[in-house]
């Protein structure tokens, strides 16, 4: 009988992708989002083929400050709690648009660049059947050399993706590199949720003097 050995185990390289459930936002940033959606509404009919409305920038709409300061703080402490060195540094909410999905409506498989660290999605209604949160192994030679999977249902090191289910008022953060997209909407209801971009700037003594040395 062969002599049993330990073998120690070790997570190298780790992806991780962060929920929230925080309801109480929801009324506010649909109220506020609405309104750029109305403006799309106005000025483009939808597409048949490509059924989606996405609304211009609106990171810098002072009525949702508290919201944007929110994350921005989670945004912060991802980053702190993942190694990084995050002293005398800032998060901020660079980009934030309100995407509309309708029926058959989908998001394409893609990463975040122009400096984004962590990306997220709130989601603000979300109809029975409608889109879900896909994530995809960023590791293409993993990809490439992948076995047959047991079973699918069952989240393990061999998956290739992974899927969050959407619900109002959830919160969904992961790292911008890390590769996503969206099922498409099967319901007859569009799906609506705000997608945004965090980067992260370094602070400068104008604003340590200022007082905007505060992650916001």
């Amino acid at each position: 009988m062969s002599e049993q050995v330990q073998i120690n185990r070790y997570v190298c390289f780790p992806t991780t992708a962060f929920v929230i459930d925080k309801p109480d936002d929801v009324q506010i940033v649909l109220d506020v989002s609405k309104e750029y959606l109305k403006k799309q509404e106005d000025e483009h009919k939808l597409d048949d083929i490509f059924p989606l409305y996405q609304t211009e920038n609106f990171a810098n709409d002072s009525r949702l400050i508290e919201f944007t300061s929110y994350i921005n703080q989670v945004a912060y402490d991802i980053l702190s709690d993942q190694g990084y060195d995050m002293s005398n540094k800032r998060t901020y909410v660079n980009s934030m648009w309100l995407q509309d999905h309708h029926k058959h409506s989908q998001m394409e498989q893609h990463v975040h660049g122009q400096g984004a660290q962590i990306i997220g999605f709130y989601f603000l209604d979300c109809p029975e059947n409608c889109s879900n949160v896909l994530v995809h192994d960023p590791r293409p030679g993993k990809v490439q050399i992948n076995l047959p999977i047991k079973n699918e249902k069952n989240y393990t090191e061999a998956n290739e993706t992974i899927m969050f289910e959407s619900k109002t008022g959830r919160l969904f953060f992961s790292n911008a590199w890390l590769p996503h997209s969206f099922t498409r909407n099967n319901s007859n209801k569009p799906i609506k949720f705000v997608h945004f971009c965090i980067n992260v700037e370094q602070l400068t003594e104008y604003m340590v003097s200022t007082n905007e040395a505060e992650v916001i």
